[in-house]
């Protein structure tokens, strides 16, 4: 327990670089002009759903399979997400990555929470995506189209 607690913290308290990355929204979002910290990106639906992006340091230079299974334990154990799925995920950059979609449920309703992550050198980008799943599901190809334009 002291060990996850650890590395939650350390995922957490990681700090953001300078670059700003960008997307091409799904057609029913708009990007927001300015992103609210932590974020570099940020883009909100017709129905309130959000998508967002942001660069986050890794020092240690961790992988793919460490930063996936970091965030699958962060997500279950520690916040009570459930894993609906993962696959890989690559950009049109080149960049591999793996793709996460938790549900949850708050006063009765159901949220869809899509995370995907691509620890590139000692970078992590890390795109997330949320809203009430009947909201969100209808958007989970255009989100997932938008993930691949990430640069």
């Amino acid at each position: 327990m002291i060990r996850m607690a650890r590395l939650t913290s350390l995922f957490l308290s990681l700090s953001l670089l300078g670059c700003t990355l960008q997307m091409e929204p799904p057609k029913n979002y708009l990007q927001l002009e300015r992103a609210a910290w932590p974020y570099e990106y940020q883009a909100v639906s017709t129905e309130d759903c959000r998508l967002a992006a942001r660069t986050i340091e890794n020092p240690e230079k961790g992988g793919l399979d460490f930063w996936s299974k970091a965030i699958q334990n962060q997500m279950v154990q520690a916040k009570g997400y459930t894993l609906v799925s993962q696959s890989p995920v690559e950009t049109l950059g080149g960049w591999k990555g793996r793709e996460f979609l938790f549900s949850t449920h708050s006063n009765g309703v159901e949220f869809y929470y899509l995370i995907a992550i691509f620890p590139i050198g000692d970078k992590i980008y890390l795109t997330e995506a949320g809203g009430e799943r009947h909201l969100l599901e209808p958007d989970l190809a255009g989100l997932r189209t938008a993930i691949t334009t990430l640069h």
